[in-house]
């Protein structure tokens, strides 16, 4: 009880910023695919992300950041899907981040953007990306985002991952999934 009473009083005292993320997504064969980005540092496999921009709203934000880090444009939601936090690794210490997630349906994939040589971008089946996700709050927002949208065969691969099996048919959509990005 008292070492609870402490984790909150210090977490009180850490100065908690704010930044955006996209989760840009698209419907392929009736599937939804996310893209997920490898942050510039430490190449954990994230969503795009940044600080809010001086005269732009949170959502536009947002989108800029899936441009820069990801060479993705579409059309972006204007209310946030979900929000998680994270410790962001600073030069000689961590600072706590709260980051609101913002859907971004991709309609268009630019052949070059300004950070294409500093991270890999890849496509995954929401499944996939849940587990890939490098950051336990991603997770937690690409499930509430699976539960929105996710198909049938989407929320049975969720719900075999979930249930700690691959059965076949989360199997199989993994091997779908896979076969479409080797022919893209």
């Amino acid at each position: 009880m008292a070492k609870d009473k402490l984790q909150k009083q210090q977490l009180k005292k850490v100065r908690q910023r704010h930044q955006v993320a996209a989760l840009p997504y698209r419907i392929v064969e009736g599937r939804a695919e996310l893209c997920l980005v490898t942050t510039r540092t430490t190449k954990r496999w994230s969503l795009p992300k940044g600080w809010p921009m001086k005269g732009r709203k949170d959502f536009e934000a947002a989108a800029i950041e899936a441009k820069e880090e990801a060479g993705l444009r579409g059309k972006v939601g204007k209310r946030a899907i979900g929000t998680y936090r994270y410790f962001k690794r600073q030069k000689d210490h961590f600072e706590l981040v709260r980051v609101n997630v913002y859907p971004l349906k991709v309609e268009k994939e630019l052949k070059a953007w300004p950070e294409h040589k500093q991270r890999k971008v890849n496509w995954w089946s929401l499944a996939q990306a849940v587990v890939i996700a490098d950051e336990p709050g991603v997770a937690g927002v690409l499930l509430q985002f699976a539960a929105k949208l996710g198909g049938k065969s989407e929320k049975k691969a969720l719900a075999s991952l979930l249930e700690g099996r691959f059965d076949k048919g989360a199997s199989q959509h993994e091997a779908d999934t896979q076969q479409h990005a080797n022919r893209s």
